[in-house]
């Protein structure tokens, strides 16, 4: 452990000029949430005012409630607006390791904040960055992304008013997202020291808490464009999707397990976990290790490969809405030059195999053994475009095209570049305008992480470089679990690609080494009735997958699962169980109507399903096979609609009749089942 054992005197610092404006005269504008109703009247004992002016010593970090916006906290009476600058960054901070793989510490500087001078905008009680997504610094090891924060007053703080920014420390040329806040006080005098900690991360080899208290300089000035900064504040705050605690999931569904969200994960090790329940983002804690963060709307978490899916499959799922399927088919070598220089052998390899991992050119085929392998580790490492694609295209060629699945992030790299090339503009640029916006996702994820030319503005990696907050990724599955629509019905992404990746084709992709299924850079799972009885029919999940323990699990009933960790485990089990008991992931509709004394009984078909049987009981909540019930009707799926007619089957009192549609797959296997139906007769007796 390092800790500086650090005593700050008051320094003020604010600098004033013709140009500049104090803004302290009137109380800012209403924002969503707003007014703050507080009285005021919050007890502190830490971050105290007396601490922030006059500085204290430290030891660790604080608890994470003592940055969170209180219940009492009163509306702000000030504006700040301006610039607010770090003086003394690269040399004050302490820090603890709680995870070093690659011997990270042996370098303090990674353990020191980069530079820190941007420009902030205050809406009501929200503290809003100017330069929102990732923010390349000159720092070896970190670039920031900063988040809109919150803006208070508390009595005990006399004439300052409070304010605490969630933000983020990004790896460079790598994933790791540190999470961390800051917080200070400000009045028309000035700001106080800044106390910083980061406390939590989804970065499976290095872990580390750092924290202290900065001096810091604010420079009061009007910011330009900030009323259209404030505007779009307001319609981002406006188009997040609903959220909710996890634990008022029991509202709508009373006899919920919730202890199966986030069963078998290590809790230590996981950020977040929730689950979209109709049109809801019902969201568990946001843990740090000093306790729940305040921020969870506003904590970041690395997509690492749920990139592959996110970016590299729906820009090639938007590209065929745009131009076509035949764009799937598209050759590689046609649209990246530096395949000349290749190894292997890409003449045949088109958008589509580079997408599911089958180009034919690799080492080994044993699971994951290129992945972790030498070649993968340099191109990882490799920071300009020339050297990450001569990695790349490194590997051998042993297979024809399309026949043999071997898991390359290498591959996802060369085929955004492919995407990019055929376009003529930036790949990943090109998605944001094109599908991210029109998603209303939101602008800290409209930014990648990339190679290092043109200060790391080049090429954007595609495979993994995110970073999500828990409404991007309800808007990411949102869009998948809805055809590949937008929330105003705008068809983003070709559904016939969507319907494969999510599973609802016959055409389940490759069947990788450790039992799962993949397809158009999603993972699937195969769950059957032998896994739990009450599973109807066999069913598969899709879902996004990350290194470390993310997943992002679509299930098909139309709920998904999350959950970001960093500790190796992937377990949904309990969770797809419960979801399952919330709402069947087998049915599909089907009605039932009378025409004189017949039953029709009519149904949407599915492309997943090859044949179907209908089943007639006098008994209800029966199941196709029960003793006593009767197969009426197979019939295969030969059309959009069908419809079966039982004939005189209605109009007998003494007899009612249940009915059920059996889906089947081209294997036999019941992969669907409708909700019981059926007819009921009643006679009326005459009044005496």
């Amino acid at each position: 452990m390092s800790v500086r054992r650090l005593f700050h005197s008051l320094l003020f610092l604010i600098l004033l000029s013709s140009s500049t404006v104090l803004l302290a005269q009137t109380s800012p504008p209403p924002a969503p949430g707003d007014p703050l109703t507080g009285s005021g009247e919050v007890t502190r004992s830490t971050l105290t005012r007396d601490q922030l002016v006059d500085g204290f010593n430290y030891t660790s970090p604080v608890d994470e409630g003592v940055l969170a916006l209180p219940d009492e906290a009163a509306h702000p009476s000030l504006v700040f607006e301006g610039r607010l600058a770090f003086l003394d960054e690269a040399t004050i901070g302490a820090y603890q390791v709680v995870h070093d793989e690659y011997d990270y510490q042996s370098d303090p500087q990674r353990f020191h904040l980069p530079d820190f001078d941007f420009q902030f905008v205050q809406h009501g009680s929200h503290l809003i960055p100017v330069q929102r997504g990732r923010i390349v610094t000159g720092h070896p090891y970190w670039d920031y992304l900063l988040s809109p924060g919150r803006v208070w007053r508390e009595n005990g703080d006399g004439d300052f008013m409070r304010a605490a920014i969630p933000f983020a420390l990004l790896q460079k040329n790598q994933n790791c997202t540190h999470n961390g806040t800051f917080m200070f006080l400000f009045n028309e005098d000035g700001v106080s020291h800044v106390w910083y900690q980061i406390t939590q991360e989804t970065c499976p080899y290095f872990k580390a808490d750092m924290w202290g208290l900065l001096t810091a300089s604010y420079h009061p000035a009007s910011v330009t464009d900030s009323d259209i900064i404030r505007s779009d504040f307001v319609q981002e705050l406006e188009d997040r999707i609903p959220v909710k605690a996890l634990s008022t999931l029991t509202d709508s569904y009373p006899d919920v397990d919730l202890a199966s969200f986030g069963a078998g994960l290590t809790p230590e090790h996981v950020s977040v976990y929730g689950v979209i329940v109709d049109g809801v983002n019902y969201v568990g804690p946001c843990r740090t290790r000093y306790g729940e963060s305040g921020y969870c709307d506003a904590m970041r978490h690395a997509s690492y490969s749920t990139a592959k899916s996110a970016f590299a499959s729906m820009a090639l799922m938007r590209l065929a809405q745009r131009d076509g399927l035949a764009v799937k088919d598209l050759l590689i070598g046609d649209y990246v030059p530096e395949v000349v220089s290749a190894a292997g052998d890409w003449d045949q390899v088109t958008f589509e195999n580079a997408l599911d991992m089958s180009t034919g050119n690799y080492d080994s085929a044993a699971y994951m053994a290129d992945e972790d392998g030498t070649t993968l580790s340099v191109f990882f490492n490799a920071e300009t475009y020339n050297a990450k694609i001569a990695a790349a295209f490194s590997f051998p060629h042993v297979a024809p095209p399309g026949q043999q699945w071997v898991y390359h992030t290498s591959d996802t790299f060369i085929l955004v570049r492919a995407i990019q090339n055929y376009l003529g503009e930036d790949v990943f640029d090109w998605l944001v305008q094109q599908v991210f916006l029109p998603l209303k996702i939101g602008p800290g994820a409209r930014t990648s992480a990339r190679t290092s030319e043109n200060n790391w503005q080049g090429q954007s990696f595609g495979g993994y470089g995110l970073w999500w907050t828990v409404d991007d990724v309800a808007k990411l599955a949102e869009v998948m679990q809805n055809q590949g629509r937008s929330p105003d019905g705008a068809q983003l992404l070709h559904p016939d690609l969507v319907a494969q990746a999510m599973q609802r084709t016959p055409d389940r992709g490759f069947l990788t080494g450790a039992g799962e299924y993949y397809r158009l850079g999603f993972w699937a799972s195969k769950f059957t009735p032998d896994v739990d009885p009450e599973f109807q029919c066999t069913f598969y999940t899709p879902y996004m997958s990350g290194n470390g323990g993310v997943t992002l699990l679509m299930l098909p009933n139309g709920m998904t699962y999350y959950y970001f960790s960093d500790n190796g485990e992937f377990v949904w089990e309990d969770a797809v169980k419960e979801t399952n008991r919330m709402r069947s992931h087998c049915r599909f509709p089907a009605a039932v109507s009378r025409s004189g004394d017949d039953v029709i009984l009519t149904w949407q078909t599915q492309a997943l399903h090859a044949r179907y049987r209908v089943w007639r009981s006098m008994q209800p909540d029966f199941m196709p096979g029960d003793a006593g019930v009767m197969m009426i009707q197979e019939m295969d799926n030969v059309a959009d609609e069908l419809q079966y007619t039982d004939v005189n089957h209605c109009g007998d009192p003494q007899t009612n009749y249940y009915y059920r549609i059996e889906a089947l797959d081209s294997d036999g296997e019941r992969v669907g089942l409708t909700d019981m139906m059926g007819e009921f007769d009643f006679q009326l007796a005459s009044s005496p």
